[in-house]
Parts: C-alpha cells; structure tokens; sequence
C-alpha cells in the first residue's frame, strides 16, 4: 500500500489516509522512503474519482509489477479473478465501512444480511 500513495513520506504532506499507511508502515519497521528506493517507479496513474483507484508500477525482481488502491467493487470488476472467486470477495466487501471516510453513518448489518440471504 505504501508504494500506492501520492503522500510525501519525508515531508509529512498528503491525504490522512495515506500518511496514517506510511506511519503504519513505518511502526512495523519498513519506511516508506526505503521501499520506494528499493522498489523504483516506471509509472502512476493518480487517483481519479472516475475511475476510482490509482495504479503505481514498480521494477520488482527483474520485472514491472503493477500495484492498485481503491474501491473495493472496481478493483475486483478488473480482476483476473475466477467468477466464483470474485462474487465471494465482492460478498465480503458489502456493509462494510469505508476505512477513508468515518464520518459516514453505518449500515444496519442485520437487514443487509437478511436481504443477502433472501433476493428477491
């Protein structure tokens, strides 16, 4: 996560969310700015609230590998996920509150499972 943030990690600038991923990052022994060297970027694609996720690739063990943070739907619709697969991560991901928007009432977990239960 902390290669998929635009938050400048030495000058404390940037989304909450993404500056509380860097102090998590950092609280269990990996700095944000020794990742980043370790981990060079080849390209980002910032977050878009059209497309709602940013991409960052990276040069990894020889290779480019692409990593992504956003919305949990948009992510799993472009997955390369098995259908099975993904219906069950997209089940997972339902009622749950966002982790960047704490202000929003939650969900009445219990009519949302009896509607899962009950469709139609």
């Amino acid at each position: 996560m902390v290669l998929a943030a635009e938050a400048e990690p030495d000058g404390g600038t940037g989304d909450p969310l993404e500056l509380g991923l860097h102090a998590y990052a950092e609280s269990h022994g990996t700095g944000p700015i020794t990742i980043r060297m370790k981990y060079p970027r080849q390209s980002v694609h910032s977050f878009d609230s059209a497309w709602r996720y940013m991409r960052v690739s990276v040069t990894e063990d020889g290779g480019v590998v692409a990593y992504l943070k956003g919305a949990a739907e948009v992510l799993l619709e472009h997955s390369n996920l098995a259908d099975a697969e993904r219906a069950d991560w997209q089940h997972r991901s339902r009622g749950h509150p966002r982790l960047d928007d704490h202000r929003r009432p939650s969900r009445d977990r219990s009519s949302h499972r009896s509607q899962a239960r009950n469709p139609g």
